[in-house]
């Protein structure tokens, strides 16, 4: 049977956009007629692949130089010029890959770009942990960078910054790998089978003796007090109540409705009384679109408690309580007063109730109920007559 000849056409985005995708199962191979030895590869799935075709010493040279459209024509173009020419003077290109593969800061960039940005409403917190976290190893060649480096890397962040931010940061670091895996960048991910560190999930809330100290420790701030006091009276989360508009709460009916949330759908929150008042006397001389504006910062609402909430913590002697434990307060003592699970879930704006069941354990009016009951029904067993 005759070899199928090679189909060749100027590649150009229109072309490659419209492309039409092959059978189930099957790819397709298109050459460039601008630049020979470069090929575009499409599979069936919709990915399109950029490949250098060509032969050193009689023997095949197949190198991957990426995936369209992270890879542009004209970057390809210029890579495959580089690897024809280092091929032409009779050097193994590949044989250089690992120099020319780039960092684990290059793929950190492309990632943020490409995916991050796009997707991911957290992207700004990944740029914090890449800029805190990967100093020791952005410099790094990615296909130089071994499990062994990476271990180190993880085990030093744990003790130096604590296992919440070592588990966080190989986590990017894992799912950049797997991106660039993706994107015919790498090959394997280093950080694939690295053991997390152990962490019992955070369970403080405010406990009855220290609501009092805490609320009079609140009346003393600023509008940072108004502020907590939200966090506390909506159960929202603090990036969600640092962004409160105006035009997202409907005083008629105390409902404020949050557009954009952690699960990608809207939430709306009854406004108890106490929230109510404290929204109430803010709109009085305010007239920007914020609840708690900033002139100070580029979004133009306020962003940063840091150091009113560090001054609270000293004053009340409450050292281990976060901004985010205001939160998990409303659902906990949902959860002593006998709220279901269901209730609590959309009092957080769960999206799936196994995130609300660290609550479960605190429900137990209806379970010493039941158990009251059962009790009862045993001991009467003890009066009754009995039979053989």
């Amino acid at each position: 049977m005759a070899r199928k000849k090679p189909r060749r056409v100027v590649f150009t985005k229109r072309w490659l956009d419209g492309l039409r995708l092959p059978a189930s199962g099957k790819s397709e191979a298109y050459y460039d007629l601008k630049v020979r030895y470069l090929c575009v590869l499409c599979s069936w799935t919709g990915s399109k692949t950029f490949l250098l075709y060509q032969t050193l010493r009689g023997k095949p040279i197949k190198m991957t130089l990426g995936k369209y459209p992270v890879m542009t024509i004209q970057a390809a173009r210029q890579r495959a010029i580089e690897l024809i020419s280092q091929i032409g003077r009779g050097t193994d290109p590949r044989a250089t890959s690992a120099a020319s593969a780039g960092t684990v800061e290059h793929l950190f960039r492309e990632y943020l770009e490409h995916h991050a940005k796009p997707h991911c409403k957290t992207w700004k917190e990944m740029e914090g942990y890449f800029r805190n976290y990967f100093g020791p190893i952005k410099g790094l060649p990615l296909l130089a960078l071994s499990k062994a480096q990476v271990q180190h890397w993880h085990a030093e962040i744990g003790r130096l910054h604590g296992p919440r931010a070592a588990n966080h940061a190989i986590t990017l670091l894992s799912a950049m790998f797997n991106k660039g895996i993706d994107w015919d960048l790498v090959e394997h991910n280093p950080a694939s089978r690295v053991k997390k560190f152990k962490r019992n999930q955070r369970e403080r809330f405010l406990l009855p003796a220290e609501i009092p100290v805490f609320l009079k420790a609140v009346e003393s701030l600023d509008e940072s007090g108004a502020f907590y006091l939200l966090c506390l009276y909506t159960g929202a989360r603090k990036t969600n109540v640092a962004s409160m508009r105006w035009q997202d709460i409907d005083m008629d009916r105390y409902v404020w409705c949050i557009p954009d949330t952690k699960n990608g759908q809207p939430q709306f929150v009854p406004l108890i009384p106490s929230a109510v008042s404290i929204l109430e006397s803010r709109q009085l001389n305010n007239h920007t679109a914020w609840v708690f504006p900033s002139s100070k910062s580029s979004t133009g609402y306020r962003t940063r408690f840091q150091v009113s909430w560090g001054k609270l913590r000293e004053s009340t002697n409450l050292r281990d309580l976060n901004i985010h434990d205001l939160r998990r307060t409303l659902a906990s003592w949902e959860a002593m007063t006998g709220a279901n699970i269901s209730v609590i879930s959309k009092t957080m704006g769960h999206r799936h109730l196994a995130s609300t069941q660290i609550y479960a354990r605190l429900d137990l009016a209806s379970v010493r109920t039941a158990m009251e009951a059962a009790i009862a029904a045993i001991l009467q067993c003890n009066n009754s007559p009995q039979t053989v």
